[in-house]
């Protein structure tokens, strides 16, 4: 009997007061990582609406409005995200510059989801800014190139439409997935070398050379079609020549993967390359 009660003494739990409440659920607001783009965050200058000086997360929560000869957001430094989160930079065909834009050279920025229009230059202007990738964008009726980027970049899931300059305009070493050029005056995309453009559309463009790549470059999957010129549509590589069956896959040092191209006359027939 007594040794019961022992054993029941040493297996008591002790008493413990009940400690604050913890919150599991928090207002995302409150934990926010990211910066709002605004002028108490970013303050802009004499030549930009606003600027991002430190590296970091910015996002947009409206649309935002060019101004007096102003670009819209300046990029000064490295290792940047700005999500435009849906909205878009809206220009003045005769008064704003660039949408977004990074005059010095700049790496590791990433611009994404959103529109970027009307603005009298480009609209993202980042071709100091390497090492970066553009993603989600819309970029359409602005009167430099739609968007441009450095080297060592990638560019996926855009639109380029009416532009007065390139679609796209880029440097070397860059990979463009998933994109769409279309009503541009200048090329609808435009590169240097030693790159990949693989599942994209390149349409109704004005230039002669619908679609530019320089040597060691890849373009897979694609189709280029009702462009202006004496063949509709044109590939570049040290000289321009045109899509057509003659063209061999591989021709000095530019390389066009096994059967990924069709050029589209706006004739009823249509002429498939032998790429």
């Amino acid at each position: 009997m007594f040794g019961w009660r022992r054993s029941a003494r040493l297996c008591a739990r002790p008493a413990y007061a009940p400690g604050p409440a913890v919150a599991f659920d928090e207002d995302p607001r409150q934990v926010e990582a990211r910066t709002i783009v605004n002028a108490a965050n970013t303050p802009g200058d004499a030549s930009n609406s606003f600027v991002i000086s430190q590296p970091g997360s910015y996002y947009l929560t409206g649309n935002i409005n060019g101004t007096g000869g102003k670009n819209g957001i300046s990029i000064q430094a490295d290792g940047v995200t700005l999500d435009l989160n849906g909205f878009a930079l809206i220009g003045e065909a005769t008064g704003s510059g660039i949408g977004v834009t990074a005059p010095a050279p700049q790496t590791s920025l990433c611009v994404r989801n959103g529109t970027v229009r009307g603005w009298r230059s480009h609209g993202v202007g980042t071709l100091n800014a390497s090492s970066s990738v553009l993603e989600r964008l819309r970029a359409f009726n602005n009167g430099g190139d739609g968007l441009q980027i450095s080297n060592e970049s990638a560019v996926r899931d855009c639109v380029m439409s009416g532009n007065i300059g390139l679609g796209l305009f880029g440097g070397d070493r860059v990979l463009v997935s998933g994109c769409v050029a279309d009503i541009n005056t200048g090329s609808g995309i435009g590169l240097g070398s030693d790159v990949v453009v693989v599942n994209c559309l390149v349409s109704r463009g004005f230039a002669t050379t619908a679609l530019l790549v320089a040597d060691r470059s890849t373009v897979s999957r694609c189709t280029v079609s009702r462009n202006a010129g004496t063949r509709e549509s044109r590939l570049a590589w040290d000289r321009t020549w045109p899509i057509a069956a003659s063209v061999p896959t591989t021709t000095g040092s530019l390389r066009v993967a096994a059967a990924p191209c069709e050029t589209v006359p706006s004739a009823a027939t249509r002429n498939s390359a032998s790429m």
